[in-house]
This record gives C-alpha cells, sequence and structure tokens, in this order.
C-alpha cells in the first residue's frame, strides 16, 4: 500500500515532465515562429509601395514581393547566399503577362543588435559585399538591396544593379 502512494507520484511525475517538455518545445517553436515574423515584417515595410505584392507561387513558394521590374527576396544579411539562390527561383518561375522575364532582386536586411547577441554593421557589409560579388561574377542581371534594421522603405537602403547599363560591364 505504501508503494501504490510512491507509483501514483512516479507516474504523475512522468506526465509533469511531459507537460513540461512539450511548453518548453512550443517556447522555442514561437521564438522560431518570432524570427521568421520579423522578416516578414521587414519584407512588408520594404515592399509596402503600391506596384508591390506578395505571390504564392503554384508549388507553394512564397515570394516576398513582386514589382514591375523585379521579384524580390527578403533575407537577413547573414543568409545572403540563400537569398540569392531565392531571388533566381523566384525570377525563373515568373513571367509578365506579356511573357518577359523578371530579373531577381534582392534585399538584404542587417539584423538588430541584442545585448546577448551584438551585431556588427561591418559583418553585414561584408555579406552584401559577398553578394554583390556573385551577381557580377556570374553576370546575373539584377539588384541588391542592402538595408540597416531600422530601414522601413527601399529608398533608405543602399542598393547596387547589374547588367543594366554599360557602367556596370566595367565595373
Amino acid at each position: 500500500m505504501k508503494y501504490a502512494a510512491f507509483e501514483r507520484f512516479q507516474r504523475l511525475g512522468k506526465v509533469t515532465f511531459l507537460l513540461c517538455n512539450s511548453v518548453i518545445l512550443s517556447l522555442f517553436g514561437m521564438m522560431g515562429s518570432a524570427h521568421a515574423h520579423a522578416e516578414q515584417y521587414h519584407a512588408a515595410a520594404l515592399c509596402k509601395d503600391k506596384d508591390h505584392e506578395v505571390v504564392v507561387t503554384n508549388d507553394n513558394t512564397r515570394m516576398d514581393c513582386i514589382g514591375k521590374v523585379f521579384v524580390y527576396e527578403v533575407d537577413w544579411s547573414e543568409k545572403w547566399h540563400e537569398g540569392i539562390g531565392q531571388a533566381l527561383y523566384y525570377a525563373a518561375s515568373v513571367k509578365h503577362t506579356n511573357g518577359e522575364d523578371y530579373y531577381p532582386g534582392l534585399i538584404l536586411i542587417c539584423k538588430h543588435s541584442t545585448l546577448k547577441k551584438p551585431v556588427n554593421p561591418n559583418t553585414c557589409r561584408n555579406h552584401y559585399e559577398r553578394a554583390k560579388q556573385a551577381f557580377k561574377h556570374h553576370g546575373i542581371k539584377g539588384q541588391i538591396w542592402f538595408c540597416l534594421n531600422g530601414a522601413r522603405r527601399r529608398d533608405q537602403c543602399v542598393s547596387k544593379r547589374f547588367g543594366f547599363d554599360k557602367e556596370d560591364a566595367k565595373a
């Protein structure tokens, strides 16, 4: 009889343990979605012009925005290499109604610094330079924007076009 109470306590302990683990895993999941939400927030702010809209393709990939000339991928600067691939894929996935191609546009955001994880803006600029080097080296016709975390419009960002004029061919 004295062991029955101990067994009930053990069962309750297992339930409590599982419940605590579920809560902790849910919190980690929310932190990940909060990070993704922040990226979407920047995409909404930087693509809010009247000629831009979020587009979901036939294969359920989500373009951050599509304009008159560019299909944009908005990403953290540290993910510049992933952003290039996504921008290229999006540009290859859609066409204007007249059949003309869109060009890849990449908007790189420098993450916001926190006390626990400071971000050096020079590191973000290096990511921008790497992306520019990749566009130039591979002859990608498109545009890259580099935005600090506080930017809410693309005109607050630095940008570089590639392949649109003779200056780009020389650079």
